[in-house]
């Protein structure tokens, strides 16, 4: 085991570690933040020395310069528009550690780390994070619980359901960390009582059942294993079971909660959400502030820009959330990323998004294939929780900021990266070919 081998595995551990204990600190930053973001970016610029890339799939590696490409363009039109410093720093930060960790994975891949240690090191890291929130929100902070929401959810919790639904379909036992894991997951979800998790509940399920189907995961079965499924599907539901009885204990009206955040509309003038309105709000206010100027259009922006909520809902919300968004300089990230890709980055900027899916697609298309045509190989997890996770960010993405959260950026591009880093290791199982594509 050589020096590069060992080296990069403590710079991979130490990038992943920097955020991990993240939290929502004061509007200029602390401190302790900026001390995460200069140990982070001192282990990616490390990491960038270190990779060997002609051992880099040239999936990953066209991946990396077209999201390179991307924040160069909302940096760019930054400065060109004259955004304010802090302003963009901040909300690209969250868009660079993204691509620092293709990186960081692209040096994982090069140097032989073994695929294991990425994923066991992830799920501690994800664990670990939601553990420090819970203290940091509920110990430090002195929050309420019967006032707490979103505070319950962890950047990382869309990792852990995918490592727990993974779990439950491949053929090894529980591990209790896991059952942990998912209990407190739902728990999570519960409290926060966010619409959102819904939708990502249903999307890992449904990504799991066509994995099983486009996979012939049940031919490859045995016996055994099948029973094995069944168990664990009981255990899931106990587990499940377990969970709400645990926020109804926690919260005793949480199950009024969830029907007013359901039912919502019902109870107002309009007849729609006020959550819904504000986010058409949103996106109509970042479209008049860009105009009718082509450039804009064509390059965005950039990060940082400001925006404001369209006054024409202004009516219709100023009950629930009064003035203060309406004509206001609002500069985050939004709630719906594909919007914001658009205004910060233009149509170039959202075309190189695009391209950036279709090799994520195509990745896990051939992967599929590789699985379906030699029935012999074992499915493992790392071939799976990848693609779910990926998943649950991915369906979170039209309500909520993905890159609001530097530690939630991280993970999506741990699900991303470990897809491409999969799909290698299968096609050099099968032909012993190291560079697919």
């Amino acid at each position: 085991m050589n020096t590069k081998h060992k080296l990069t595995k403590l710079l991979a551990l130490i990038f992943f570690c920097s955020f991990a204990f993240d939290f929502k600190g004061e509007q200029a930053g602390t401190v302790v933040q900026f001390l995460f973001a200069g140990i982070s970016l001192m282990a990616g610029g490390m990491l960038v020395v270190l990779v060997n890339w002609r051992q880099v799939p040239k999936s990953l590696v066209l991946l990396i310069i077209s999201w390179s490409a991307l924040v160069g363009i909302g940096l760019g039109s930054a400065i060109f528009y004259h955004n304010s410093v802090g302003q963009y720093l901040r909300v690209s930060f969250p868009y660079i550690l993204f691509g620092l960790s293709f990186v960081t994975i692209a040096a994982c891949i090069s140097n032989e780390v073994h695929i294991s240690y990425f994923i066991n090191m992830s799920f501690w890291l994800a664990i670990s994070s939601s553990v420090w929130l819970a203290y940091y929100n509920f110990g430090v902070s002195d929050l309420e619980l019967s006032s707490a929401r979103y505070q319950f959810i962890s950047p990382a919790l869309p990792y852990i359901i995918a490592v727990g639904i993974a779990s439950i379909v491949t053929a090894r036992g529980f591990r209790l960390t896991e059952l942990v894991a998912i209990g407190g997951s739902i728990v999570s979800v519960l409290l926060s009582e966010t619409r959102g998790f819904v939708g990502m509940y249903l999307t890992s399920i449904s990504l799991v059942l066509f994995l099983y189907l486009s996979t012939k995961y049940r031919d490859r079965q045995s016996q055994d294993e099948k029973s094995n499924l069944y168990t664990k599907l009981m255990v899931s539901a106990v587990i499940v079971g377990s969970g709400i009885v645990i926020a109804v204990v926690l919260r005793p009206n949480v199950v009024q909660g969830w029907k007013d955040r359901l039912f919502w509309y019902q109870s107002t003038e309009s007849g729609y959400d006020p959550t819904y309105l504000t986010r058409v709000a949103e996106v109509q206010g970042m479209i008049q502030v860009m105009g009718k100027e082509a450039l804009v259009w064509t390059t965005g922006m950039g990060f940082g820009a400001n925006y404001y909520w369209s006054e024409n809902y202004h009516d219709m919300l100023k009950a629930y959330v009064g003035d203060a968004y309406f004509g206001a300089d609002l500069w985050d990230g939004g709630h719906n990323v594909w919007m914001y890709m658009l205004f910060s980055t233009g149509i170039v900027g959202s075309m190189l998004a695009l391209l950036c899916i279709g090799i994520i697609i195509k990745c896990i298309w051939r992967m599929i294939i590789v699985f379906r045509n030699n029935i012999q190989l074992r499915i493992p997890d790392y071939a799976i929780v990848p693609i779910i996770a990926t998943g649950n960010y991915f369906s979170a993405s039209f309500t909520g900021n993905i890159f609001g959260s530097r530690l939630g950026a991280v993970y999506l591009a741990m699900g991303i990266g470990m897809i491409i880093w999969a799909l290698d290791i299968q096609m050099y199982l099968v032909r012993g070919e190291r560079r697919y594509d």
